[in-house]
């Protein structure tokens, strides 16, 4: 069954000029992805806060730095697995506000769930450099202070844009996308500064983890052709990052995509491309996929990669084997360090 909605007769939707008055969505696709989102919910929530209780519990200082990465990278994956709770909603009441209603639940979850992505990518860029940096330098260590340094700067950065954010723009729920979004008023400097904010948060470090993920897969076809068995572990470190980052990129390319097709378009006719999101699939599901579903899949294939991969974290979790701060040999592996 088919949805429509009469835009003028939502008080919920902003109007996006080029959009056609009448919504289309269809019901049984919402579902399917609300089901989708139900399991990403129920099963990447506790896999995420168990992963950061496994990771957080870590005080071996040589492997500190790749620790606290995992320790974030696991926070965030759990913010981002509570925060589709509102879509979720939405969805199974044929796109009604539902929480999206309380201007505050509105503005909160807009500038949160712009934040998570973006912090979640840049993690994953800083665990590839560090990757690729031992494989170009295999016997120099990664320096614990640029990291920390690099994670501040960023997050201060993130910051920074939030702020400008809400204090320039306004949030509505949008109908045609299911979710809320932030629109800037006439100010084309926040405009271009949006912009730019954007292409840092998502189109660099993606490039930067797309490079790095050739890398390591280079890495992984050389010690997969040397038989000898001192190569075993490093192949299985290579390998596990391979799949970590491989991931990451197949989660967050629709994103990628989809935000340089907007900004691309915008740059060369200085208005939002109508005609590209035009079709009932592109106005009422890309943006869908790619910032909701996509990202939350990602957040759940993480722990489960930390299950496939990690004996000690398989068997701390069925409970077999209690994990001591000292003995971390798969955290080790996994951390990239050899």
């Amino acid at each position: 069954m088919n949805g429509t909605s009469d835009a003028s007769t939502n008080r919920f939707r902003h109007v996006v000029e080029g959009f056609s008055e009448k919504v289309v969505f269809y019901s049984w696709a919402d579902k399917l992805i609300a089901v989708m989102l139900s399991g990403c919910l129920a099963a990447g929530t506790p896999l995420n806060f168990l992963s950061l209780v496994y990771f957080g519990r870590c005080r071996t200082k040589e492997w500190w730095v790749l620790n606290r990465l995992y320790t974030l990278i696991s926070l965030t994956d759990a913010a981002t697995c509570l925060s589709i709770t509102p879509v979720l909603l939405s969805l199974i009441s044929d796109r009604e506000p539902m929480l999206f209603e309380y201007p505050w639940v509105c503005q909160v979850w807009e500038l949160a769930y712009n934040f998570l992505p973006s912090f979640s990518i840049f993690l994953v860029a800083t665990l590839a450099i560090s990757r690729s940096l031992r494989i170009i330098r295999p016997y120099e260590s990664v320096s614990i202070n640029a990291v920390i340094i690099s994670v501040v700067a960023y997050t201060a950065f993130l910051f920074t844009v939030t702020a400008l954010n809400y204090v320039f723009e306004s949030r509505y729920y949008v109908l045609e996308i299911g979710f809320c979004i932030g629109v800037a008023g006439k100010s084309m400097e926040h405009a271009h500064f949006k912009n730019f904010a954007v292409m840092a948060q998502i189109g660099v470090p993606s490039i930067i983890v797309f490079v790095c993920f050739i890398m390591s897969l280079h890495r992984v076809r050389l010690l997969n052709s040397n038989s000898l068995r001192s190569r075993n572990i490093k192949y299985r470190v290579s390998l596990t990052i391979t799949l970590f980052t491989g991931i990451f990129l197949v989660c967050n390319t629709p994103l990628f995509l989809n935000t340089t097709i907007l900004l691309v378009a915008q740059w060369i006719t200085g208005k939002f491309p109508a005609k590209i999101y035009g079709s009932p699939f592109m106005a009422s599901y890309s943006w869908l996929l790619a910032k909701i579903l996509f990202p939350a899949l990602n957040s759940v294939l993480n722990p489960i990669l930390y299950i496939a991969r990690i004996t000690d974290f398989g068997q701390w979790i069925r409970g077999k084997k209690e994990t001591s701060s000292t003995k971390r040999e798969e955290s080790v592996k996994l951390s990239g360090q050899e």
